[in-house]
């Protein structure tokens, strides 16, 4: 999808405009130059174009414009995709609110472990003092 719609990267896009388009550029339109191509070749091998391979090449044609009319007509509102960009603003948002509270926490381990190392060895300072005298 990045090869088509570079400037939408990192963006939220409404899954029906996403699979109208996918279907149109991955289905219908491979579907139809196959078949015109198909069509072309067998018109020239038996040396003209009858009438059932003239309405075959109109159907397939209606296909693929309405196809492309059904991807058209579908527009998100500026307010969709607004809320979309929103959720995942939100979305990165808890991620990193998730990562620091993870963090704090850590700290505040190592802060008491660190805290109860200094107290265990003042303690054995004094005690090793008090076996010398």
């Amino acid at each position: 999808m990045r090869f088509f719609m570079p400037n939408q990267a990192g963006k939220a896009i409404n899954s029906s405009i996403k699979g109208y388009l996918i279907q149109f550029l991955f289905e219908d339109l491979p579907q139809i130059i196959i078949l015109i191509i198909f069509l072309i070749k067998q018109a020239i091998k038996n040396g003209d174009l009858k009438w059932n391979i003239i309405i075959t090449l109109l159907t397939s044609s209606f296909a693929v414009i309405t196809s492309f009319y059904k991807f058209m007509s579908i527009r998100p509102t500026y307010l969709q995709q607004e809320h979309f960009d929103e959720l995942s603003d939100k979305k990165i948002l808890s991620k990193e609110d998730a990562a620091l509270k993870d963090l704090s926490q850590e700290y505040n381990q190592i802060e008491t472990f660190t805290n109860l190392l200094k107290k265990t060895e003042t303690v054995l300072n004094v005690n090793e003092s008090a076996m010398l005298l």
